[in-house]
């Protein structure tokens, strides 16, 4: 938080963007009892043909996604700054990565919405595991896929990422949601043919679970 967002919450906090409540420390005004609900330690989610290892805080359907859906609609920029936040938060346990790189949204979508998010929410994470943050993913074709089904998300998503130029052998992927896996697949396929050799994912919230194996 920078100087003039921690004038700013002195002289005008805001209350619990969650709850409603008095204005927290957790970040963007969230109170300690909220933070506490969207979770502290990092989740293993699955993985894909191309994603050899991915982590989230907490499922979509919770308070964080809950939060996340309304900071991306919003541009609420302190929220998302806090969320990136909690990611760093958690990054001590991950493996050592070369670079970490967002899933860069398409241009359009930055100049409707007016920031990149997860190119916000990677950069604290980038500070925090003392990586550089490469800027390389970029879109080479096909429409959004909000409001396509699992099959029509695959299906799409062979061709729709490219790498402007070669990376280190290890990479940490970073988006705002996991949905199907996909897109997350799709940026990693590019990314091993620019040169990485493991690929992870790390993202706030996942609608793809790891099932529990019952004993």
């Amino acid at each position: 938080m920078s100087w003039l967002e921690s004038s700013l919450s002195i002289l005008l906090p805001r209350p619990c963007p969650v709850c409603g409540g008095q204005d927290g420390p957790a970040g963007a005004g969230v109170c300690v009892a909220c933070r506490a609900q969207m979770g502290q330690a990092l989740r293993h989610g699955p993985r894909t043909p191309a994603v050899d290892a991915s982590w989230f805080l907490a499922p979509y359907k919770g308070p964080l996604g809950t939060l996340l859906v309304r900071s991306k609609l919003g541009c609420d920029l302190p929220l998302i700054d806090a969320m990136g936040g909690w990611l760093a938060e958690g990054v001590a346990v991950l493996p050592r990565v070369d670079a970490v790189v967002p899933v860069q949204a398409h241009w359009l979508r930055v100049l409707r919405r007016g920031m990149d998010l997860p190119v916000r929410l990677a950069r604290p994470v980038a500070q925090r595991m003392n990586a550089p943050l490469l800027l390389v993913i970029r879109h080479s074709g096909a429409g959004s896929q909000l409001g396509r089904g699992r099959v029509g998300r695959i299906a799409v998503e062979s061709d729709r990422f490219c790498v402007t130029r070669a990376v280190p052998p290890r990479i940490l992927l970073v988006d705002d949601v996991r949905t199907t896996g996909a897109t997350a697949d799709s940026c990693a396929r590019a990314l091993r043919a620019a040169g990485a050799s493991w690929v992870g994912l790390l993202t706030p919230v996942s609608r793809s679970l790891c099932r529990v194996k019952k004993s």
